[in-house]
């Protein structure tokens, strides 16, 4: 949810700092009540404020919306998406596997890397990264955190993707492998084979190294294209 009219925003401000504001509190513009409270009214339509008895407040939708506000410069702050990438390994006939995945509709189509997800309001890490290895292989497991990757993607100067991937590793996983599913086709490969693969993500053999030391790392990836 997004909201970016200037007078809607100031509502939000003044909540911050009186959390239980009367009308008249809130109104310190030069619009009239009428045409005021039309902004109110919008942001009790969307769950962005609550009205109790004869004050109003921050719903908690409100609350995480004016945690992103830059109070001086009166704007809700863009803020980069967070998601977990996962790291599965096995041994097979005395070799170390990856499990990898290539996927099947954009972005990025045909590329292939390790399995991410995006972190859903509420959720823990660690129960995305589960939710992944689930709806993307149906395979089920237990993960460690292992480190962070911050991309960002430039194209003529404008960042189009920045996002946060917490990677999680994991050893032991149960079930059949789906080979197949809407999003992506899953295999596993030899670790030292991922060199080979055709159509890897940028930085994917850097993560895998990274992963691998067993140690906590922080990267941060920048890509620019004119």
């Amino acid at each position: 949810m997004q909201i970016d009219h200037t007078v809607q925003i100031s509502i939000l401000r003044e909540l911050l700092f009186k959390p239980h504001a009367r009308f008249s509190d809130l109104n310190k513009t030069e619009l009239t009540n009428d045409h005021f409270n039309f902004h109110i009214k919008r942001l009790l339509k969307l769950g962005i404020i609550l009205k109790k008895e004869n004050y109003y407040q921050l719903s908690p939708e409100g609350l995480e919306l004016a945690g992103r506000m830059d109070i001086a410069n009166m704007e809700i702050i863009k803020q980069p998406k967070v998601g977990v990438m996962i790291y599965v390994t096995r041994k097979h006939n005395d070799n170390l596997q990856v499990l990898m995945g290539r996927r099947l509709r954009d972005p990025s189509k045909g590329m292939v890397g390790l399995h991410t997800e995006k972190v859903r309001f509420g959720e823990s890490m660690n129960e995305t990264a589960k939710r992944c290895l689930k709806k993307e292989t149906g395979l089920d497991g237990e993960f460690d955190y292992a480190g962070a990757v911050h991309m960002l993607k430039f194209k003529d100067k404008f960042p189009y993707i920045d996002v946060i991937l917490n990677c999680y590793k994991t050893t032991a996983v149960n079930g059949t492998l789906l080979e197949n599913t809407p999003e992506s086709e899953n295999f596993w490969v030899d670790i030292y084979k991922v060199k080979d693969l055709k159509m890897k993500f940028h930085g994917l053999l850097e993560d895998i190294e990274a992963i691998n030391t067993g140690k906590l790392f922080f990267k941060e990836r920048i890509l620019r294209s004119e």
